[in-house]
């Protein structure tokens, strides 16, 4: 469950406020995940993170920026059950307020339509999140 806190200070130091943004961060439970600029191949998927973009066979699936995220966030995190709540603020860089399940689903849903065919997958685990497995045969 997410919680919010709202704190007004009256005449404080910069650095003080500073000094508590980057306590907030820390206390963050999302893992910051530093792309590589190297690509990884899927049977006949590339995707190159430098370059933000990935390809079937050399033709280029275009994504949009989103997609291409969520896919990021995915192949860093094999076999891992990300939530939705984790998901959403690693992609929107946001804390998740509402119903986000139905705003994720619909990118998600754009993404495994652009992707069929590949050697992998995103599950729904439902109630939970998405996990990304790759198929092994």
């Amino acid at each position: 469950m997410s919680k919010m806190t709202v704190m007004v200070f009256d005449d404080v130091d910069d650095e003080l406020i500073e000094n508590i943004k980057a306590l907030a961060q820390s206390a963050s439970h999302i893992e910051d995940i530093e792309p590589s600029s190297v690509s990884v191949t899927f049977g006949n998927y590339e995707i190159n993170f430098g370059w933000r973009k990935i390809f079937c066979g050399g033709t280029e699936i275009p994504l949009t920026r989103i997609e291409f995220e969520l896919l990021t966030y995915f192949v860093h995190n094999p076999n891992r059950v990300l939530t939705y709540n984790q998901i959403y603020e690693r992609i929107w860089k946001d804390v998740p307020y509402g119903e986000v399940r139905k705003l994720i689903f619909y990118h998600i849903g754009n993404l495994r339509n652009k992707l069929k065919g590949a050697p992998f997958i995103i599950r729904c685990y439902r109630e939970a999140g998405y996990c990304f497995e790759v198929h092994t045969e």
